[in-house]
């Protein structure tokens, strides 16, 4: 084993025991002494690797996204569905982060991935060109506030359904409305 591949899995180790720790107690208050203890890793190396518990945190995110999280341009359903699929094998963590003093960061995570995918589906959806470049981000704005408040909603549990249900009502009332609004952009003046 290589040294680097020794401080990714000792970084990796730290991380896990983090994670662990957020299934039973808020972000907020987990102490480093908290993680080394779950893994038995000394204190020295944790700050070897990281500069405190939310830079590790972010590092988890970093790492859980870099390897789920492959938005492909042409597929937002698909896009989408694999988000929401992260988010139901990590509820603990993503609430866990979302109840935290963290919890903007991780909702600006979600505009930026969401905002991205939408824009490239607004822009396959407007076939005729109609949608100007402006209007085209007022859109894609529109649409990513109501996704990040109703996926932050679901992860908390305030709103219940399956990821599948979530998914299929997201996508049939987003895609409807948006073809609707292409289809009569052209009818309101700019």
């Amino acid at each position: 084993m290589t040294a680097e591949s020794a401080n990714h899995r000792t970084k990796q180790i730290l991380a896990e025991s983090l994670r662990a720790i957020m299934k039973t107690k808020k972000l907020d208050r987990i102490t480093i002494a908290d993680v080394v203890k779950e893994c038995g890793v000394s204190r020295r190396a944790f700050y070897y690797h990281f500069k405190d518990i939310y830079d590790a945190t972010w590092w988890l995110v970093e790492e859980d996204w870099k390897d789920r999280i492959d938005f492909d341009a042409e597929d937002w359903r698909g896009n989408m569905r694999e988000l929401l699929h992260y988010f139901e094998e990590n509820r603990d963590f993503v609430s866990a982060v979302l109840d935290s003093s963290q919890s903007q960061r991780m909702e600006e995570l979600f505009r930026l991935k969401i905002k991205d995918s939408f824009k490239r589906y607004l822009t396959e959806a407007d076939r005729d060109h109609v949608v100007t470049e402006q209007d085209a981000e007022l859109l894609s704005q529109y649409y990513t506030t109501i996704l990040t408040a109703t996926l932050g909603g679901w992860i908390r549990g305030t709103i219940r359904c399956s990821d599948e249900r979530l998914m299929t009502l997201v996508y049939e009332s987003t895609e409807a409305s948006l073809t609707r609004t292409v289809r009569t952009i052209g009818e309101y003046p700019v």
